[in-house]
């Protein structure tokens, strides 16, 4: 029996006993208590009267980062630019924080947390470099961070954080009856929820509901941060080790994965495959803008560089080349001009052997893996020798935006 509401004391209670339970018994969900600040946050101090943004210059301290949509053509209702610096670090007046900003600083000071990191007000916008810096460091941000907070179902910042359930009563049933030794007994029936995060990201008819999880920049964001909170129609956890609903109905997910694959124990070759699934399941998702594809992958890039000690190759690792450069545009659908998932983009982003050389959805090929795993790598009958490959970045993010990249193999 849900509350039907989010904000409820009942749900604040169950937030602090996911943490709890978190921070004591997973290892692998490691103490953020004293992590580097990112280059700016804002500092929610005790008061509405208070609220700023600060040059961090190396403080450490437990931050909230937010994932969120930003609606629209990327825009918003107040943006960090040039102009807002002395404005944002003076004091930001309650009032021009939109409602979802409020809403996440509630959450942030009922778990007293002081700081909190959201991109739109801590990056400088229409700044390349101070994006590209940034974006740089976007594995940092949010692996270092206490908590991150999904806006699941908020389609922009004019929207709230919380959900309040008006259909509660009509969709909620009840049956009531009494045991044998007369004791009464109440079963409640409804709908259950037909998505949680870690049921993939692949489209369904129902995302629309969930904006949150279409966006291409969220799926490393989820995957990075070492414990997540959604704010759906229902709350839900999901951290390095497990996930939590209100209604009992979630199960481990991609995140689960994606945290075994960079344990130690964990094979390369186990590792290679984890990289090619996460790879299929972004390419499925939606970005603003066509540029972006490789940056919005660079921070989980970025953590599997440090695991595989490879060199990336927009999008592909050098150790498994033979593998990764098997990929295919996911297979046509329908007829016409609406049969392909996948085009072109307007303007060259990367090489024509990467997959991020296409908008939409990929595949790869299975069967390099499968021919390794069944008769043994000296049985494999396909290989690949690199004779030079190299791309080069077009910005300070190397693991971003590629100006131009060269690949000479034989096989």
């Amino acid at each position: 029996h849900l509350s039907g509401n989010t904000a409820s004391e009942a749900n604040f209670h169950r937030i602090r006993q996911w943490i709890q339970k978190c921070e004591s018994g997973h290892n692998r969900c490691s103490n953020q208590s004293n992590t580097v600040l990112s280059t700016r946050v804002f500092d929610l101090r005790e008061s509405n009267d208070s609220t700023r943004l600060v040059e961090t210059r190396g403080l450490s301290g437990p931050y909230i980062c937010l994932s969120h949509c930003w609606g629209g053509g990327g825009g918003g209702l107040l943006l960090l630019f040039f102009f807002l610096f002395f404005f944002f670090f003076n004091n930001i007046p309650w009032v021009s924080l939109p409602l979802l900003f409020r809403d996440t600083i509630e959450i942030c000071r009922t778990l007293g947390v002081q700081y909190i990191w959201i991109d739109k007000l801590c990056i400088i916008q229409h700044d390349k470099n101070d994006w590209a810096s940034e974006g740089s460091r976007m594995a940092q941000i949010f692996e270092g961070s206490f908590l991150t907070i999904g806006a699941t179902i908020s389609k922009d910042d004019k929207k709230s954080l919380f959900f309040n359930d008006e259909r509660n009563a009509p969709s909620l049933k009840s049956y009531t009856g009494r045991i044998e030794d007369g004791t009464l007994y109440t079963v409640y029936s409804r709908i259950p929820f037909n998505y949680h995060p870690s049921d993939g990201t692949r489209p369904k008819t129902d995302h629309e509901e969930y904006p949150l999880m279409t966006g291409a920049w969220i799926y490393q964001e989820r995957l990075l941060a070492p414990r997540v909170l959604y704010f759906g129609e229902e709350l839900s956890w999901e951290c390095r080790e497990a996930s939590a609903c209100e209604c009992s109905g979630v199960r481990q997910g991609m995140k689960y994965d994606h945290s075994l694959s960079l344990m130690p124990d964990c094979s390369t070759e186990k590792c290679h495959l984890q990289w090619q699934r996460m790879v299929e399941e972004f390419t499925w998702l939606q970005l603003s803008y066509e540029k972006d594809r490789l940056p919005a992958f660079s921070g989980l890039a970025q953590q599997y560089r440090h695991r595989l000690k490879s060199e990336y190759l927009a999008g592909i690792w050098r150790e498994n080349l033979g593998a990764d450069l098997l990929w295919f545009a996911y297979p046509e659908c329908g007829s016409g001009a609406q049969r392909y998932y996948t085009k072109k983009p307007r303007k060259w982003r990367a090489p024509s052997w990467s997959w991020a050389s296409i908008e939409g959805p990929i595949l790869f090929s299975k069967s390099y893996h499968m021919a390794k795993a069944e008769a043994g790598a000296e049985s494999v009958t396909c290989w690949v020798d690199t004779i030079s490959a190299e791309c080069i970045p077009s910005s300070l993010n190397s693991m971003g935006s590629v100006a131009k990249g060269r690949l000479v193999i034989k096989g």
